[in-house]
């Protein structure tokens, strides 16, 4: 299984945004994905979520006490194993941040190949 954190300061801002829509932290997952689109190829996505809405299909992790939520084929074949922090290099540049062992990524960042390509190469 590959796995996903999330950094102390990306945890807080998470938890943050999702207090300030009134979302009861104990009943929400932060539900990480990708979209085919981007320069690279797949671009990521960060959702808040209710846990009851978690599938059979999902694979669910913790980590610096969020509850993170993500499809198990979509992990195994595009995510990968992936650190989530929050960068706030200035106004422009601020917000979440992706890394991952490799470095396939284009170069704002925002966009990836797909896992199972990168461990081919």
């Amino acid at each position: 299984m590959n796995k996903i954190t999330i950094s102390v300061e990306a945890a807080q801002v998470f938890i943050n945004a999702c207090e300030a829509e009134g979302m009861n932290m104990k009943e929400t997952c932060l539900r990480v994905g990708a979209d085919a689109k981007g320069c690279s190829g797949w671009k990521w996505t960060l959702d808040s979520e209710e846990i009851e809405n978690i599938l059979i299909t999902d694979e669910v992790q913790e980590s610096n006490g969020i509850t993170i939520v993500s499809d198990r084929e979509l992990l195994e074949d595009v995510i990968g194993p992936v650190a989530i922090d929050y960068s706030r290099v200035n106004l422009v540049e601020q917000g979440f941040t992706f890394k991952r062992p490799s470095g396939l990524v284009c170069g704002c960042g925002q966009s990836f190949a797909a896992w199972k390509e990168e461990i081919k190469s």
